[in-house]
């Protein structure tokens, strides 16, 4: 915003002065109206007096004649040109699927009509802060040069094709011309450049830049980078690091990202980048550059520029699916098939909250036998404690002797004391990657459940508190980890036998529902909706499995 008032500054005064410059400035062919010294002097020669009054007159005249801008006869008047900068040529396109803007040939500004402007589009919103626009070629602009377009307004409905044309031209020669072409039911964009300021075997183009303000949220620049694949490998730099970095070698795409949105640059099929350049000051701006081979000065490849929609870029068989942050390496594998898994059924029901609830139900099915042996463990440790009081009164003196016979009596009775926290240990992976599923998937963005949770990507916030809550930092009230938090308590109060003696696992578990609150009362709304979904299973399991088989062993006497 700066840098606009700055060029619309420059530009007004320029225009100022080369009006002032047209329209006020003296006329050389204008006569020059005698003074009353000159009306002397020539009263004085007619009458045949001195001419030295007349030489002295003379001297005087011609400096007030070069004081009003009139040389002297005999002297030649050197011209000045002064180039007068030029306003910007921008051309607006609109589909069905985004608005963008466009100027001197490059993209200046993008948004995505399914979603609204906020924090998460800043990437979008500040392609116009660094020197170069994506798609400019990076080569200097000739004097008197200008661009123009075709087209000042674009509107294309679903199912139609159409073409910007931009040419950098001074009027007689042709510099450049970009043929940059927009299909309404895609975030694809086609682009060929042939610019023949090109002296080399490559091009050098703009990907997009960013720049960060003071006032921008830590939670929405860190996801802020320049990322792109090298020989199939993915090569991310972010702005929070440290220097920028040159890659060279068989490139198959470069792109800008935030959490949610991409700018990136893909080769045409068969084709390749030679690599790219990336410039940043640390965590104060950052930008790319990608290196096209150019043929006779024309370069091709495609744009997209939209959501990081995961099956959107799987579809596109080039890996661009990595800038999606499932998580590292095996998580990531897992948060793919979860996310999928989620967009699939999400097809059928239209309700990601209820896709998630679907989701936890199958894992606890999958995850039942590992809870059963869980719970089978806890009631057999119910059911010793007696003699674990005992064996705790007889060895009270001697810890070493008293974790022996402990655990003789955990072999006799064959009880793992550990496996209470095996059902956990196993979800881990999975609560992860659902975890990175939630926070990074825009398919979660704005996604609503019911009632007041309308953004499965954020905490379920029902109103705003009037101070911040010690601890968490939050100044919302969230129903759900609360909700979370009762029914974890009530899971932890079902595993205790009446008048048993708890030990060392019971009491560490009694603290986790607080813990858990605390850890999860500002993350996604989904990621709660799970856990308190899969705690509630849990507890379920337990009245199952502890009043059931009861019963039959009543009957069997």
């Amino acid at each position: 915003m700066k840098d606009k008032k700055l060029i619309i500054a420059l530009v007004a005064s320029a225009a100022i002065i080369f009006g002032w410059s047209i329209f006020f400035s003296p006329k050389k062919d204008e006569p020059v109206e005698k003074t009353d010294t000159e009306e002397v002097g020539e009263e004085a020669v007619e009458a045949g007096e001195s001419t030295d009054i007349a030489e002295v007159d003379e001297e005087l005249i011609a400096s007030e004649v070069d004081e009003e801008g009139i040389e002297p006869e005999g002297e030649t008047e050197e011209v000045v040109e002064v180039e007068v900068e030029r306003e910007p040529v921008t051309a607006e396109v609109q589909t069905p699927l985004y608005m963008a803007t466009f100027r001197d040939g490059g993209l200046a500004f993008f948004s995505p009509t399914e979603y609204p402007q906020d924090q998460d589009s800043l990437v979008f919103e500040r392609l116009d802060t660094r020197d170069y626009l994506p798609l400019q070629v990076i080569a200097d602009i000739p004097t008197g040069a200008y661009w123009s377009v075709d087209e000042d307004n674009l509107e294309i409905e679903s199912g139609e094709i159409a073409t910007l044309l931009w040419k950098l031209s001074d009027g007689d020669k042709t510099y450049s011309t970009s043929a940059i072409t927009f299909n309404g039911d895609t975030y694809e964009i086609e682009v060929e450049i042939n610019d023949k300021r090109l002296d080399d075997e490559e091009a050098i183009i703009a990907v997009g830049g960013y720049t960060k303000e003071e006032d921008d949220p830590k939670r929405d620049t860190d996801g802020i980078s320049v990322q792109g694949q090298l020989d199939g490998k993915s090569h991310r730099d972010q702005l929070k690091s440290k220097e920028g970095k040159e890659y060279t070698g068989s490139t198959d795409w470069v792109s800008l990202r935030s959490k949610y949105f991409i700018v990136a640059m893909i080769p045409d099929e068969g084709e390749k980048f030679v690599g790219w350049e990336v410039k940043r000051e640390k965590k104060d701006w950052i930008e790319g550059y990608i290196t096209v081979p150019e043929d006779d000065g024309t370069v091709s490849f495609t744009m997209y520029a939209g959501p990081k929609n995961y099956d959107a870029l799987k579809s596109m068989k080039i890996g661009l699916e990595r800038t999606v942050d499932l998580g590292w390496s095996f998580i990531g594998m897992i948060g793919a098939v979860i996310l999928r898994f989620l967009n699939w059924l999400n097809g059928y029901i239209h309700n990601y909250g209820l896709s998630i609830i679907i989701l936890t139900v199958l894992i606890k099915i999958i995850t039942w036998p590992l809870s059963a042996a869980s719970i089978n463990s806890t009631r057999k440790m119910s059911e010793i404690q007696p003699l674990l009081k005992q064996v705790q009164d007889k060895y009270k003196d001697d810890p070493q002797r008293l974790n022996a016979e402990t655990m003789e009596m955990y072999k006799r009775h064959k009880i793992n004391p550990f496996s209470g926290c095996l059902p956990l240990l196993v979800q881990m992976p999975i609560f992860y990657a659902l975890f990175t599923t939630l926070r990074s998937a825009i398919e979660m963005k704005g996604a609503h459940f019911f009632l007041w949770i309308n953004d499965l990507s954020q905490a379920d916030a029902l109103f705003t508190l009037p101070f911040t809550v010690p601890l968490i930092g939050a100044d919302t009230f969230n129903v759900l980890p609360l909700i979370m938090i009762a029914a974890m308590l009530g899971q932890s109060l079902m595993g205790q036998a009446k008048g048993a003696v708890k030990s060392q696992q019971q009491k560490m578990m009694a603290f986790m529902p607080l813990i858990f609150g605390v850890l999860f009362y500002t993350m996604p709304s989904g990621l709660v909706l799970y856990w308190t979904v899969s705690t509630a299973l849990t507890i379920l399991q337990q009245v199952l499995m502890l009043n059931f088989p009861k019963k039959k062993e009543v009957t069997a006497k």
